[in-house]
């Protein structure tokens, strides 16, 4: 068992390695460290990766101009 689980959020926040750019390092973390962290854990993260590098059989539908519907786009207001 871990002696991560015996410390207060206050206390694992101030242990957190922190990256260069200030983030916190979860290459260490096991997945509960992850999930009281508020993080995806290892299987979240895997499942996020592959979504990702799914093709997109179809693109974005496309519109040129304001919606006809859109009241801010109308011009002056009265």
């Amino acid at each position: 068992m871990s002696a991560l689980r015996h410390l207060t959020p206050a206390q694992l926040a101030d242990l957190a390695e922190r990256q260069r750019d200030g983030r916190i390092d979860k290459t260490g973390m096991t997945n509960e460290e992850r999930r009281q962290r508020g993080l995806m854990d290892r299987r979240q993260a895997a499942a996020h990766e592959h979504l990702a590098d799914l093709p997109c059989s179809r693109l974005a539908d496309r519109s040129r101009g304001p919606a006809p519907d859109d009241i801010w786009a109308q011009g002056e207001c009265e």
